[in-house]
C-alpha cells in the first residue's frame, strides 16, 4: 500500500540520508506526511513520531525500511481509512479488508525496479525484473525482502490487468484469485 512512498525514498538516497539529520527530519516530515509545518510544537511532534517508528535507529538504516513503510501506511492509508469508515458507518454499512498477500509481482517491485527516463524502456525493465525474480524465487528458492502488500496489489488477482494478471494455475496466487473473485461475487449477490 504505502510502499509507493517508501520506494521513492529508497531510490532517492540523498533524501533518505537527510532524514537521519534531526533538523532535516523536522523540516521534511510535514511535507512527507502532509501536515502544516507551522502547527504548535511541530518539531516536538516530529521527534515523537521519529522515536515511535524508529526508536534510536536511523531512518536510512536498511533494517528500518519496514518502520519507514509503516510510517507512511499509518498516515496515508490506515488513519484516513479509519476516519472515512467511521463517518460513513453512521449512514450505511461499511466493509473493509486488509490485504497482506505477497503477489508474484508487487507494485513495490515495479516502483523500485523500473526507472523512468532510463535508456531501457520501462516495459523491458519490468520484464527483465520479473524474469529474474521468477528464477530467484521459484527456481532457486531465494526470497527477496517483503515490506508488505502495496496499494493495488490485489487488483491483478481480481481483474485482467494486462500481463500483470498472469496468475499460473496451481499457484498460491491462482487459488487466492479464485477465492477473492468468489467472495466479491457472493458479496454483490448478498449471499
Amino acid at each position: 500500500m504505502q510502499i509507493f512512498f517508501t520506494s521513492d525514498l529508497l531510490r532517492n538516497v540523498t533524501v533518505l540520508k537527510d532524514l537521519d539529520d534531526i533538523s532535516k527530519w523536522t523540516a521534511y516530515l510535514p511535507r512527507l506526511m502532509g501536515y502544516d509545518k507551522n502547527i504548535p510544537n511541530g518539531d516536538e511532534i516530529a521527534l515523537k513520531i521519529r522515536k515511535f517508528y524508529f526508536g534510536n535507529k536511523s531512518p536510512s538504516d536498511p533494517s528500518q525500511f519496514q518502520s519507514l513503510t509503516n510510517l507512511f501506511a499509518d498516515r496515508m492509508y490506515f488513519y484516513p481509512t479509519k476516519v472515512a469508515t467511521s463517518l460513513l458507518s453512521k449512514h450505511t454499512p461499511v466493509y473493509k479488508y486488509y490485504f497482506t498477500h505477497r503477489t508474484w509481482l508487487s507494485i513495490f517491485d515495479i516502483m523500485v525496479n523500473v526507472k523512468m527516463n532510463h535508456w531501457i524502456p520501462a516495459e523491458r525493465q519490468l520484464f527483465m525484473f520479473a524474469a529474474k525474480d521468477f528464477v530467484y524465487r521459484q527456481t532457486l528458492g531465494y526470497q527477496t525482502e517483503f515490506y508488505g502488500a502495496s496499494h493495488g496489489d490485489e487488483l491483478s488477482l481480481q481483474f485482467n490487468v494486462h500481463f500483470l494478471s498472469y496468475v499460473p494455475k496451481g499457484s498460491q496466487d491462482y487459488a487466492l484469485s479464485k477465492d477473492m473473485i468468489k467472495l466479491w461475487v457472493d458479496f454483490m449477490r448478498d449471499e
